[in-house]
């Protein structure tokens, strides 16, 4: 939402859906894929909630709305650029 999308929760089917310049993130829980715009893509690790909050493969999610991820080791800081 940060980046200028909505996120919202499908309880019925325990989905998380993002919506960002006309792509369609599907997010099933505990699933180790997620569904864009209609095509599964594979996951490294599936999305969980952990402590009462969704958590989400960060870079899978970015990388297939189209932006950058870079990683400063130096700094441990994660960049997204659009």
């Amino acid at each position: 939402e940060a980046l200028g999308g909505q996120a919202t929760w499908q309880q019925s089917n325990q989905t998380a859906v993002i919506f960002y310049n006309n792509i369609v993130l599907e997010l099933p829980m505990n699933q180790p894929l997620m569904i864009v715009d209609g095509q599964k893509v594979a996951l490294d690790t599936p999305t969980q909630v952990i402590n009462e909050r969704i958590m989400i493969p960060l870079r899978a999610i970015a990388e297939n709305l189209g932006m950058t991820v870079d990683y400063g080791q130096e700094t441990q800081t994660i960049t997204i650029t659009k």
